[in-house]
């Protein structure tokens, strides 16, 4: 069983009960057994609480015990810095080991930002699983790209062909037609 902890007030009652019995100096015999009694302590403890106000009484401090006990070190918070975050590197990091080292911060922490939702999980472009209402938002962006941009013929065949695969058809005759192809 772990032994208790007593608090400073506690402690100082038991050495001021034991230096009221004292006689010159030293406590008559049985003393340290009363106070374990009224005190409900062990004997040890009274005598622990008791060596250590003789050693302070005799290096010429005021007597007082406190409790030895450190309370809970918690490590330092770290918050989540918007501005650090967006200048790394969007190739570098593709997972939350990687934000991690490039961050300066353990993976639990940035675990702990991205269910706070202060980092959102990107979903890849080769994903199958992608939501409709996704893929349309993508298939706007992509209308909305300057119309005089010069792509290979061979990448736009592969894009239309890619984009066929995965199920979007609505508006790939609009990206055709903005490439100045046909479907």
């Amino acid at each position: 069983m772990r032994p208790r902890e007593y608090s400073s007030e506690q402690r100082n009652l038991v050495v001021q009960f034991i230096l009221e019995c004292c006689i010159k100096g030293e406590p008559p015999r049985g003393t340290l057994k009363k106070a374990q009694l009224k005190f409900s302590i062990s004997r040890q403890t009274s005598t622990r609480y008791w060596n250590a106000a003789k050693k302070q009484q005799e290096s010429g401090k005021a007597i007082q015990l406190v409790s030895g006990k450190k309370s809970r070190q918690y490590s330092k918070v770290i918050h989540f810095d918007l501005t650090l975050f967006q200048g790394l590197n969007f190739s570098k990091i593709c997972n939350i080991r990687s934000i991690a080292i490039r961050l300066g911060c353990s993976k639990s922490t940035v675990w702990r930002w991205v269910k706070a939702g202060l980092i959102k999980s990107h979903t890849s472009a080769i994903r199958p699983d992608l939501t409709a209402p996704n893929k349309l938002l993508r298939l706007r962006r992509v209308a909305q790209l300057p119309h005089n941009l010069e792509v290979p013929k061979e990448l736009a065949i592969e894009c239309i062909s890619y984009l066929k695969d995965q199920g979007c058809i609505d508006g790939l005759e609009m990206i055709a037609r903005t490439l100045g192809m046909e479907v």
